[in-house]
């Protein structure tokens, strides 16, 4: 993936230990600070868990989650792939598992690369402290019934997305003000359970923190820039703050 490795070489990066498998445990231990012991993939309504989540910790927190059916949708959707816009996978959206959530609702919001709407007018209008945006099916590098244009491929397509996303925010004024660090993080490593964590920030140069971190440590770095407090398995643990020099 070119674009992302450029990004990694550019700005920051970090190795960061997968917690378990399959997807869902990894990103409910990303944004809760816990797996809750869950082994599997299945939705909310098998899965309710109770807060807080970072999303509730920050103050206004949006999420948007590309192909999304609607606001804080807590199924899959329809698994058909059109315009370059993938299909929407609730397992990768961890808020809708909080069921304790008041801002779910009006804060957990769909778009798409085709018509990213939603997400230009929270970039322009100033991002909160804790935003989470997630590609759907096929631009994510999952596999699914996907559409692809000659010569691309799984990874040529992600890497296409992320190079559409990112532009976004940096065009933003909270980039322009130094304000903004993007994370491009993922959820399993496959046969290496150390994944790529991708820290894009103007304050950044060529930064490499190594390949010790958990997801924890992300984490409890997320919750110490916001100025909110940790929670679970991010109490007590190594914060990247210092050592990236926000």
């Amino acid at each position: 993936m070119p674009y992302l490795n450029s990004l990694a070489n550019t700005y920051g990066r970090a190795g960061v230990a997968e917690c378990c498998s399959p997807s869902l445990p990894n990103y409910l231990n990303q944004t809760f600070g816990s797996s809750f012991g869950i082994t599997d993939d299945k939705g909310p309504s098998t899965h309710p868990e109770s807060g807080p989540s970072l999303y509730d910790q920050v103050p206004g927190a949006l999420g948007f989650a590309e192909s999304m059916p609607s606001n804080c949708y807590k199924s899959n959707g329809t698994q058909t792939d059109s315009n370059g816009n993938g299909w929407y996978a609730v397992r990768h959206n961890p808020w809708t598992y909080e069921n304790t959530s008041t801002n779910c609702s009006a804060n957990d919001r769909p778009f798409t690369q085709s018509n990213p709407a939603n997400l230009v007018n929270a970039v322009n209008a100033g991002l909160p402290r804790f935003t989470s945006i997630t590609p759907a099916i096929c631009n994510d590098l999952h596999k699914g019934t996907c559409q692809f244009a000659t010569g691309q491929n799984y990874y040529t397509r992600a890497d296409a997305w992320l190079k559409k996303i990112v532009p976004l925010i940096q065009a933003g004024p909270d980039w322009k003000a130094g304000n903004v660090a993007i994370w491009v993080v993922f959820d399993e490593g496959g046969a290496d359970p150390t994944t790529l964590a991708t820290i894009v920030a103007p304050s950044l140069h060529n930064k490499n923190l190594g390949n010790t971190w958990k997801q924890v440590d992300m984490l409890a770095t997320w919750e110490d820039v916001a100025g909110v407090g940790r929670m679970r398995g991010s109490v007590g643990t190594t914060s990247m703050k210092a050592a990236l020099g926000f």
